[in-house]
């Protein structure tokens, strides 16, 4: 079976297309992985990724077919990426986090408010009940323990005697 010279150049370019796609995908997961304390679970997560693009533009955009100019476009994409553009889109991509995760963090302390002065409330509250009954418990083992001691006092004086 032939096949064509278009076929094959939109085969090579879609490959440097997923190529920079990975690139930048990568780049998503290195700026995420400086904001997260598990950063092993997005490795795994980044690999998910890419291996679900790389099997999907082999089925869908190169019809099950691997060739190896497929190959030589990844490899050569992915390197010229590296060298050039991966720190001009690291800087961009990690902007983006950055300001995401500063506008969520807004969002769940403005969420979080209720539930924080609800429990401030509940706390001052139970502090005000735990005085309230620790003054009484301790009155009353103070007046026993007092009535203990005069009688234990009144007992000794009596054996002196």
């Amino acid at each position: 079976m032939k096949v064509s010279l278009e076929y094959e150049l939109f085969s090579f370019f879609a490959s440097v297309v997923l190529a920079l796609i990975i690139g930048v995908i990568y780049d998503l997961f290195r700026a995420l992985q400086n904001r997260v304390k598990k950063a092993a679970i997005l490795d795994v997560i980044m690999w998910i990724c890419m291996s679900c693009l790389v099997v999907w533009a082999w089925f869908f955009v190169f019809s099950g077919k691997l060739r190896w100019y497929i190959f030589l476009g990844v490899f050569f994409s992915d390197i010229i990426y590296f060298l050039t553009l991966s720190k001009c889109v690291y800087f961009l991509v990690d902007f983006f986090v950055d300001k995401i995760c500063r506008i969520f963090g807004v969002i769940f302390k403005i969420l979080l408010t209720p539930p924080r002065f609800l429990c401030k409330i509940i706390g001052v509250y139970i502090g005000w009940l735990k005085s309230k009954f620790s003054k009484k418990v301790e009155g009353k083992y103070d007046e026993k323990n007092t009535e203990k001691n005069t009688e234990n006092q009144n007992t000794e004086n009596q054996i002196e005697r």
